[in-house]
């Protein structure tokens, strides 16, 4: 029996299992390799796969007025972090902020809030605080197997924070140049990094594929010598 994990990237499967013994969840690549969700690896990390599929995840669950991808925001929070005088370093933690959903997704925040919402009335907030933090340790796995096989090690709380602010200019670009207005106001944290001053314009899957790559090859260690993999 097979279950959708993303509309875009990949399969679990769920697999007849000894009694004894419960398989590990995976998940099928774009290229058909098989994943290990729960205790990923560096070698399995492979950045031009990650670009592609990146470019296939539309954000807001669809709900844009011009399709904006995953690589796009990426590309953006890029231009975000330019701005700031970035170091390399702290430019390639922005070009892979949201690497993990490269196998994991990408749900969108809402979403998270409201399934945190339902477990909280469902089974009360310690069974709440025990979902999301398994949801955030999933996330960090994957973040870390990304860095290892990026060559980077794991961001300071300095440089996430940096990420961040990048994160949050992209977003707040994208809610001015690509969503519709909405009758509802935006939570303060969210608006308070302004908006890229240059509006930005769609960007076409491919483009934004290869765009996105090319920033892996210049950006991360392991690709710049040749150890890493998607070359």
């Amino acid at each position: 029996m097979s279950a959708a994990l993303s509309p875009t990237l990949a399969r679990t499967v769920a697999v007849e299992e000894p009694p004894t013994r419960r398989a590990e969840p995976w998940a099928q690549s774009l290229r058909g390799r098989a994943i290990d969700l729960v205790n990923p690896r560096a070698e399995d990390i492979d950045f031009r796969e990650m670009a592609d599929v990146l470019a296939n995840i539309n954000r807001y669950g669809g709900n844009a007025l011009h399709p904006i991808t995953v690589a796009h925001h990426t590309l953006i929070a890029l231009k975000a972090a330019r701005q700031r005088h970035a170091t390399p370093t702290l430019l390639a933690y922005v070009a892979l902020h949201d690497g993990h959903e490269w196998v994991l997704g990408g749900q969108i925040t809402p979403v998270t809030q409201a399934q945190a919402r339902v477990a909280d009335e469902m089974f009360g907030p310690t069974e709440r605080d025990r979902e999301w933090s398994a949801r955030e340790e999933l996330k960090r796995r994957h973040d870390r197997a990304i860095w290892q096989a990026a060559g980077l090690a794991p961001p300071t709380n300095d440089q996430q924070g940096f990420v961040t602010v990048c994160d949050l200019v992209a977003l707040n670009t994208e809610r001015r140049d690509f969503l519709a207005d909405c009758r509802r106001e935006w939570a303060v944290p969210i608006k308070s990094p302004p908006p890229l001053r240059l509006h930005e314009k769609p960007m076409s899957r491919g483009d934004a594929a290869a765009e996105l790559y090319s920033e892996f090859a210049k950006l991360l260690p392991s690709l710049r010598d040749g150890t890493g993999r998607g070359r």
